[in-house]
């Protein structure tokens, strides 16, 4: 939470997760002065910790997400101990009006839509927390530049197989008498960034020289900085290749705005 103060004032951001704080209708900011929304509230149970967090949340200039801008509102904590409020979605004030349809789903709900009762031993599987979604809308700077180049292309990478080194690896004579060149003139040269980087280039020459000479090989083509060779293994029950697909989408989005 103490990063929180680490973040810019007026840069946009969200923090979402189980805060172990029951905060019924307390207030999140400071009445007559924050002008906001009225939350409106599910769980009119508080606890000491549903107390630190809302004075934690008005002294960062923050607020709760939970029942503002609601599509749903629920009880984000659902078991046979009963129901509580305990998962919040937390933004600063002057970004309240970029989010939207804040929606809590409960997990019941979820296996319901997805078909799934029957399939699974849901007393071991099922969580006790709900699902809780949102929209919000990002303003970009219109000078923002989207790196477009790298888009649809694809580059061939040559990989080697470092499992098992041989014997006589970085052992000829040549190849460490390169070495101790290159610890040499490290030792006599002035120890500045230029000259460090020349070692480091050299150094870096010289160990895939030994591998080219060495060590198996097999080409590798990335499409979009992702191995296209390369099948992803689905290692749970509920996962599957439109997953995958998607996934894949969503990193090529992430790398097209670095």
């Amino acid at each position: 939470m103490t990063n929180i103060y680490t973040i810019p004032q007026g840069k946009p951001f969200y923090i979402c997760g189980d805060w172990n704080s029951r905060c019924s209708d307390l207030p999140d900011s400071i009445e007559g002065i924050d002008k906001l929304p009225q939350r409106n509230v599910v769980d009119f149970q508080h606890n000491g910790y549903g107390n630190i967090f809302c004075d934690f949340l008005t002294d960062v200039n923050c607020c709760i997400l939970n029942g503002r801008k609601t599509l749903h509102n629920d009880f984000t904590f659902v078991s046979t101990r009963g129901m509580s409020v305990v998962d919040y979605c937390v933004l600063p004030y002057e970004h309240l009006d970029n989010f939207n349809n804040f929606n809590v789903i409960r997990t019941s709900s979820i296996v319901e839509q997805i078909n799934a009762l029957g399939k699974y031993d849901l007393k071991k599987a099922m969580p006790d927390h709900s699902l809780l979604t949102w929209d919000f809308t990002l303003n970009f700077d219109s000078n923002c530049c989207i790196n477009t180049q790298t888009r649809g292309t694809s580059e061939t990478k040559k990989k080697y197989d470092t499992r098992n080194l041989p014997e006589d690896w970085l052992c000829q004579e040549s190849t460490i008498a390169e070495i101790d060149n290159a610890i040499c003139f490290l030792e006599n040269s002035i120890a500045d960034q230029s000259n460090i980087d020349n070692m480091y280039e050299n150094f870096v020459k010289i160990v895939k020289t030994e591998m080219c000479n060495k060590l198996p090989a097999k080409n590798i083509v990335l499409s979009n900085g992702f191995n296209i060779n390369k099948r992803r293994r689905c290692k749970k029950e509920w996962w599957n290749e439109e997953l995958t697909l998607l996934w894949n989408e969503v990193c090529k989005a992430e790398k097209s705005v670095d």
